[in-house]
C-alpha cells in the first residue's frame, strides 16, 4: 500500500512539472478601451492628468454621433487627439493598439491619415485612408491596429490622432482606442 502512495504521489510530481511547455502565450493579458465621442467637451477639458489636447478642432453642428466632432482642414491639419505617458495608462506596455474614428469629408482633397506615435520619433505610423472620402457628406469609419515595438518605457508619451494633410475639411468623431497589453 506504501508503494501504491509512494509510486501515485512520484506519477502526480512528474505529471505537474511536465505539464505546458514553458511558454508564455502569445496573446495580449488584457485590455483597456479609451473612446470618447466628444459630446461633453467640459469632460475632455477636465481630466487630470490632461490626456485630450487640440480641443480648438472642437466644433458643432454635423457629427457621426451627437452634434459634436472635431473640424479638420489646411489650418488646423490634426484632429482632437489623445496623449498619454505609457505609465499612467497600465502598469504593463502596450503591444498593439486598434484605432476606431469615423470621418466625413466637407471638401474635396479631404485626406486622412489615421497616426499612432510614441515619442514623436521612437516609434511613429501613419496609415493613409484617403480612398474612403470619394464622396463628400458621408460618414466612413476608419480603422487600424498598430503593432508596437518591445522596447517601450513607461515614460514615454503615446499620441493617437487623425492628420488632415490635404486641403478640404474633415471632420472627425468618435475616437476609440483598444490597447491590448
Amino acid at each position: 500500500m506504501k508503494r501504491i502512495l509512494l509510486f501515485s504521489a512520484l506519477a502526480l510530481l512528474i505529471a505537474s512539472c511536465n505539464s505546458g511547455n514553458g511558454k508564455k502565450a502569445s496573446g495580449p493579458s488584457h485590455t483597456k478601451v479609451i473612446e470618447t465621442s466628444m459630446e461633453n467637451v467640459d469632460s475632455l477639458n477636465n481630466v487630470i492628468p490632461s490626456t485630450w489636447k487640440n480641443l480648438k478642432t472642437i466644433v458643432e453642428g454635423v457629427a457621426h454621433t451627437g452634434n459634436i466632432a472635431s473640424k479638420i482642414d489646411s489650418v488646423n491639419r490634426f484632429s482632437l487627439l489623445y496623449e498619454a505617458r505609457l505609465g499612467d495608462m497600465d502598469e504593463a506596455m502596450p503591444k498593439e493598439i486598434d484605432f476606431t474614428t469615423y470621418g466625413c469629408a466637407l471638401q474635396p482633397d479631404s485626406k486622412a491619415i489615421l497616426v499612432i506615435s510614441v515619442n514623436g520619433d521612437k516609434f511613429y505610423k501613419g496609415v493613409t485612408l484617403d480612398t474612403l472620402f470619394a464622396k463628400l457628406n458621408e460618414w466612413k469609419q476608419m480603422n487600424f491596429t498598430f503593432k508596437l515595438p518591445d522596447n517601450l518605457k513607461e515614460d514615454d508619451v503615446m499620441k493617437a490622432y487623425v492628420w488632415n494633410n490635404g486641403v478640404g475639411e474633415l471632420l472627425v468623431d468618435d475616437f476609440k482606442l483598444e490597447i491590448a497589453y
